[in-house]
């Protein structure tokens, strides 16, 4: 199987974005998630991924959400509009992102189960 080249997966001008939100210089944000300073310059110009649990020590130490790492890993979630109208809803609304998602996904479930339950008193209907 072909390698996939970093930069395909891996935005690494993202994280130093990321980085510079959070204030902190490279020395200070290699201190906090336990690995030298060159690693977090080889991230942040995608000259290597960071491992897994690296990663998760990286997005504790900036404070990222899950739209940060899907822009980080390039999943592409959502749009950046849609983004950008999340995050100014959460802040309005007093709510953080985390718990925003939980919101809509009750709500996206209990929608789901009203829809399944009326077909299903439907199907009882016509019996």
């Amino acid at each position: 199987m072909a390698r996939v080249p970093p930069a395909k997966l891996w935005n690494g001008a993202k994280l130093r974005e990321f980085r510079e939100r959070s204030k902190l210089s490279i020395p200070e944000t290699a201190r906090q998630v336990g690995i030298l300073p060159n690693q977090i310059s080889f991230f942040e110009t995608t000259q290597t991924l960071p491992a897994l649990p690296t990663l998760q020590r990286i997005i504790r130490a900036l404070g990222l959400d899950l739209f940060d790492l899907s822009e980080l890993l390039r999943l592409d979630l959502v749009t950046p509009m849609q983004l950008q109208r999340f995050r100014i809803t959460c802040r309005l609304d007093g709510k953080t992102p985390l718990g925003a998602m939980r919101e809509l996904m009750d709500n996206y479930c209990q929608e789901v189960k009203e829809k399944l339950d009326g077909a299903r008193i439907a199907n009882r209907n016509t019996k």
